[in-house]
């Protein structure tokens, strides 16, 4: 017998970051939740860098509890987040930045920051580059969108 996997989805305007939101709400959610939002004025990535959230882009968080090694989370987002953008763009140059960047032809588009709450709970906030990214002279990196 196959069990239903099912998430709860909580949407937001304007956030200052999905995993901000999920953190604060980490006590109050129960199962598997995503927490997805139109924009971000604080989004970051690892080392406290800055993701420069532009809208039509996308944002999101899960939030889950996970036996399984934080680390090892990271690998497996990136790599699904590759498949995935493989799936519509077969002929795309995909790879991933060790250990938490996905790039198309050498350039920036989706960034992964995985975070735990204080009560255990696992964060796993992604950011995709969907129809812009930024200017090359708001980052140190060269960066692209899945609209190249």
């Amino acid at each position: 017998m196959q069990s239903q996997i099912m998430w709860n989805i909580e949407q937001f305007d304007e956030v200052t970051s999905t995993n901000d939101v999920a953190k604060q709400r980490s006590d109050d959610i129960l199962g598997k939740t995503v927490i997805i939002a139109n924009s971000q004025t604080a989004g970051r990535g690892r080392r406290g860098n800055k993701w420069i959230s532009q809208i039509g882009n996308l944002f999101f968080s899960q939030v889950f509890e996970s036996m399984v090694n934080v680390s090892c989370l990271v690998f497996v987002s990136s790599l699904s987040l590759v498949e995935t953008i493989k799936s519509f763009f077969p002929n795309a140059n995909v790879t991933i930045k060790w250990p938490n960047d996905v790039l198309i032809n050498e350039k920036k588009t989706s960034g992964i920051l995985i975070e735990t709450a204080d009560n255990g709970m696992v964060i796993v906030g992604i950011g995709v580059n969907m129809v812009a990214q930024p200017d090359e002279t708001q980052t140190t990196y060269s960066t692209t969108s899945l609209k190249f």
